[in-house]
């Protein structure tokens, strides 16, 4: 791809921030006229140093994109991010997932690869599914607490149950995972474990923590608690979401 000098401007500024020369006015033009198309009484009713937080984000992940790369936004993308990041932006962890989607916009090492369907399913995630999303790995594993009597009878006595040294509690993260699988970032399997025993390590205080018998069920004394061993992992769009809009 040949740059024609004329194309850069030292003065180029997104949303009133300078930035060195290495973008092409034409994009930042358009960048900036949607950014101002969006913003408004709404958007000045929030904090400022939000505002400030989410534009120098977006202005400094844009800067950072080599020369070569920089490529017109396409509307369909940046304009429904910008439109619907106005409602977000008190919240940091979302604020971050809508300006890295607006940066690679303008990369065109993913020219052709975001799906627009990113805005609408950034819009359904909460913060804490965002934070707890990123520390997925392509394998994961979480269990369920069931109690079973002699005759291999099951009840429920937990449901799903996910933790990491950061997120300990499960209630709230069960919460999460059935989000982003609704999301279709993560696909659950109840019939499937990891080989690796240690990744289901984390999960032996949560056991004996609620492994205190009896469990409720005095029409039943033969019931033991067990734990149930499943895994879940990003599909293609959840590995994608990450590439794009998490890192």
């Amino acid at each position: 791809m040949s740059i024609d000098p004329k194309l850069i401007d030292t003065g180029v500024k997104i949303f009133g921030l300078s930035v060195v020369a290495k973008v092409f006015e034409g994009p930042i033009g358009t960048l900036n006229d949607i950014w101002g198309f969006c913003v408004g009484d709404k958007m000045k009713l929030l904090r400022e140093k939000h505002i400030e937080d989410y534009s120098a984000k977006i202005a400094t992940k844009v800067q950072s994109i080599p020369l070569e790369k920089i490529q017109e936004p396409k509307l369909s993308i940046i304009g429904p991010a910008l439109e619907a990041s106005k409602f977000y932006i008190e919240e940091e962890e979302i604020r971050e997932l809508f300006a890295n989607l607006i940066s690679k916009s303008m990369n065109s090492v993913y020219n052709d690869s975001i799906p627009h369907s990113f805005v609408e399913i950034i819009k359904q995630l909460s913060p804490y599914d965002a934070l707890l999303f990123k520390e997925f790995h392509l394998n994961n594993a979480f269990v369920e607490l069931v109690l079973e009597n002699e005759k291999r009878h099951r009840w429920f006595y937990t449901g799903d149950c996910y933790i990491t040294p950061s997120f300990k509690d499960h209630s709230k993260n069960s919460i999460s995972i059935v989000n982003l699988e609704k999301q279709g970032l993560i696909k659950i399997f109840y019939d499937t474990y990891l080989i690796d025993d240690s990744f289901y390590s984390i999960y032996d205080s949560l056991y004996s923590s609620y492994n205190t018998p009896p469990f409720g069920r005095e029409d039943d004394l033969s019931l033991k608690l067990v734990m149930k061993k499943h895994s879940f992992e990003l599909t293609s769009l959840g590995k994608k979401f990450k590439e794009i809009c998490c890192e």
